[in-house]
């Protein structure tokens, strides 16, 4: 089974399978996004390579703002 996890990096973010993550240190960035109905956590690459490896990935997938996505905070 796949399992979704939303990315962010910067102002943008994107919802991928866990696998194209495989490798990339994630951190929960206190936020969750909704999407298509579902709360998702939101977690970012631990550094800025981490988060720029983010990047890249969005870059082919594709990515949304974060505006209008937000759903609340997460563990605070």
């Amino acid at each position: 089974m796949m399992t979704d996890v939303a990315v962010k990096a910067g102002v943008r973010f994107t919802v991928l399978d866990e696998t194209l993550l495989a490798g990339i240190p994630l951190e929960p960035a206190g936020l969750a996004v909704d999407v298509d109905g579902r709360r998702l956590p939101l977690m970012r690459g631990r550094s800025y390579a981490d988060s720029a490896r983010i990047d890249a990935l969005m870059d082919e997938y594709g990515d949304m703002p974060l505006r209008g996505h937000v759903a609340g905070t997460e563990g605070k």
